[in-house]
């Protein structure tokens, strides 16, 4: 728990440097298992009402 609080600590302070194996690490800590992953998306079901999604990206510079 220290570590996720860790990472979203540093991901707020720096928001357009996030790895995307922390972004996943957060994802999954806050959202559960991705049901879709293995590839440079992964999306996660949300427990709100209706069909929110978050998706992450990985982006290759």
């Amino acid at each position: 728990m220290a570590q996720i609080k860790k990472l979203v600590a540093q991901i707020r302070n720096n928001p357009l440097d996030v790895r995307f194996d922390d972004l996943a690490k957060v994802c999954d800590h806050y959202f559960g298992e991705a049901r879709q992953k293995g590839t440079s998306h992964r999306v996660y079901k949300t427990p709100w009402q209706g069909d929110p999604r978050v998706t992450t990206r990985a982006f290759l510079c």
